[in-house]
């Protein structure tokens, strides 16, 4: 909720306090491409290394984006903050953990996406108050602080409470199954597939 704030005072100090409004469009504009670009990246990740590590990879991602925010006094440092936001989409991987925990229980599997989204919804209300209010005691940079801490808190979570249903999986087949040699895409087949998936007229 500061970054209109911090975008003006960085503004000011390089002596361009008049391109404010356009700088912060510029920024929340590159913000938007890069989760364009890295939404479908993280979706692919989840189908590769699965739930666990993929939450883990995206709430590094996190910590890394604050921690640069954290330390960014002067504008193109504040750019580069979101670079590592290409992976910032905690949200899509709880979506995903709902859908793969519940099976095939429709009930159970919307109850809990709408207990989730109540969640996000109850957090991305009171985080932004929060992060106000503490920047209003004089520092811009304590947010992007305390949210590095709870990023690396998610990141232990990941690994401690999510699935691993890629090792379920590969113990499953390889008890039912005589091993078997096939070729797997590769990371890059995985894009040009959603690359062309995205580009059909009907979607």
């Amino acid at each position: 909720p500061v970054e209109p704030y911090l975008i003006k005072k960085l503004s000011e100090e390089a002596g361009d306090a008049a391109g404010v409004n356009t700088i912060y469009g510029n920024l929340q504009s590159m913000f938007q491409a890069i989760q364009m670009i890295g939404s479908p990246v993280v979706g692919i990740l989840l189908d590769r290394i699965g739930i666990r590590y993929t939450s883990a990879l995206v709430f590094l991602a996190s910590a890394a984006s604050y921690a640069i925010l954290a330390v960014s006094y002067d504008l193109q440092t504040l750019f580069l903050s979101k670079i590592p936001s290409v992976f910032q989409a905690a949200f899509l991987v709880a979506q995903t953990t709902a859908a793969a925990s519940t099976g095939n229980d429709a009930a159970a599997r919307a109850a809990a996406l709408g207990r989730m989204t109540t969640a996000y919804t109850v957090g991305a209300t009171l985080g932004p108050i929060m992060g106000g209010y503490l920047a209003n005691q004089g520092d811009f940079y304590i947010g992007a602080k305390l949210a590095v801490i709870g990023s690396l808190i998610s990141v232990a979570l990941s690994l401690v409470y999510l699935p691993d249903e890629t090792a379920a999986e590969e113990k499953e087949t390889t008890a039912t199954e005589p091993k078997v040699l096939r070729k797997k895409d590769s990371f890059v087949d995985d894009l040009y597939h959603t690359g062309k998936m995205a580009l059909r007229s009907s979607l």
